[in-house]
């Protein structure tokens, strides 16, 4: 199983265009919405080893999804980063109560 984490940002977009398109990404495409964080998915592909060229494969896929994606919903603009790697997202929370900041020792549920 490889894991990718893609954070992207929809430039000029209204909020319906980014309510469809964020839609689309999760029932269409496979991805899940990350909670506690902006505009950050996750999604699992299923190839056994992580080559260059499986990483090549795995982003020729992310381009045409969103690409796909952004032109169903009238995106002008669309930047992102993502990571594809062997592990899953670790996921935690730092909180500031009353006295200095703190690390969450159990980490939370992104999706």
């Amino acid at each position: 199983m490889i894991y990718c984490l893609l954070s992207l940002d929809l430039s000029n977009a209204d909020d319906q265009q980014r309510k469809d398109f964020n839609k689309d990404l999760a029932e269409n495409l496979e991805w899940k919405k990350l909670t506690g964080v902006d505009t950050v998915w996750a999604r699992t592909f299923t190839y056994n080893v992580l080559t260059k060229t499986v990483i090549n494969d795995i982003t020729g896929i992310i381009d045409s999804q969103l690409i796909t994606a952004a032109k169903d919903q009238g995106i002008e603009s669309l930047s992102y980063v993502v990571q594809v790697g062997n592990n899953e997202v670790v996921a935690s929370k730092i909180v500031k109560p009353r006295v200095g900041y703190s690390y969450s020792s159990t980490p939370y549920n992104p999706y």
